[in-house]
C-alpha cells in the first residue's frame, strides 16, 4: 500500500492529479502518498541515497532495533527471574 500510484493502476490517477494541482514537475513525487504530503505542504520522505524509498529500514535502523530489543529481552529475563525468586 505504501507504493500506491508507483508502476501500477493507480499511476495515471496520479500522474493526473499532479498535473491538477501543478505539480507535474516533481520527480520525487512517485506514489500517492508522496502527493498527498506534498499537496498538503508536508516534505515527500525519500531513503537518503537509493532514489526511492524502498521501505525497508536501513542498516543502521536495523541494528539499532535489533540492539533495543536484545537490551528489552534482557531487562525482562532479569526481572522475571528476580520475580521468581522472590527479589
Amino acid at each position: 500500500m505504501r507504493k500506491r500510484g508507483w508502476n501500477d493502476e493507480a499511476t495515471e490517477i496520479l500522474n493526473r492529479r499532479k498535473r491538477e494541482s501543478g505539480l507535474w514537475d516533481r520527480d520525487d513525487i512517485r506514489t500517492m502518498f508522496d502527493y498527498i504530503d506534498a499537496d498538503e505542504g508536508r516534505p515527500v520522505r525519500m531513503e537518503e541515497g537509493s532514489g526511492f524509498d524502498s521501505g525497508r529500514p536501513s542498516r543502521e535502523t536495523s541494528r539499532l532495533n535489533f540492539g533495543l530489543l536484545l537490551q528489552a529481552f534482557i531487562s525482562f529475563s532479569s526481572l522475571r527471574r528476580r520475580l521468581k525468586h522472590g527479589r
